[in-house]
């Protein structure tokens, strides 16, 4: 119980980890400018960034798999690396972005998600069917709150597998799979996300 409200507590936080000077500078290069005599400051050094992120899926959508439609929850996971040429303020929040939320510009990742709940209708019973959906692993490219994936699907249920697309823009995803042997489904929703990220100076 101590460990889940401890990681908890971590989410939507990051963290420093400085190891160099906070500037970049030549000491053997002559002043930009000889003219001024102005102080000549540092260059600033950047960040790079990791950045776990946590959270929730949730929507809905149709296909051949489930010709009825069906809504499902989906618990996802994100690891991601990206730079930033800026160093980040702590005392600044841009826009409605909260100040412990420090998030890479640009970034890579690697994405496990699971449709573990998933509700689908049989149109021939017309009964609805409770049942846990797919598994899959994907290639992410973010740009802040958008970006796009691409990966492997897996259906524990009756083992068959195929590639889906992932793309998002702030709390809306819309997802395309197909299941070797079962058909297709497109998925469409809103998701709640959580990050933590780690940053030092590059």
């Amino acid at each position: 119980m101590k460990r889940a409200v401890l990681l908890a507590g971590l989410a939507g936080c990051h963290f420093h980890r400085d190891v160099n000077a906070p500037g970049v500078i030549d000491p053997l290069a002559p002043p930009k400018n000889l003219a001024s005599p102005d102080r000549e400051y540092p260059d600033d050094p950047g960040e790079h960034r990791l950045m776990l992120t946590s959270g929730v899926l949730g929507g809905g959508g149709g296909g051949t798999i489930s010709s009825g439609g069906y809504v499902e929850l989906t618990g996802e996971v994100t690891l991601s690396y990206g730079q930033s040429a800026a160093t980040h303020n702590d005392k600044a929040s841009p826009l409605f972005i909260p100040r412990s939320a420090v998030i890479p510009p640009r970034s890579y990742g690697v994405t496990v998600g699971w449709s573990a709940l998933r509700f689908s209708r049989d149109p021939l019973m017309d009964v609805v069917e409770v049942d846990p959906g797919a598994l899959y692993l994907e290639a992410q490219r973010s740009w802040a709150f958008a970006g796009f994936g691409a990966g492997w699907a897996y259906d524990p249920k009756t083992g068959s597998t195929g590639p889906q697309v992932h793309g998002f823009f702030l709390v809306y995803f819309a997802r395309a799979r197909v299941l070797f042997g079962e058909g297709w489904e497109i998925t469409g929703g809103l998701q709640l996300k959580i990050p933590t990220t780690w940053v030092w100076r590059r």
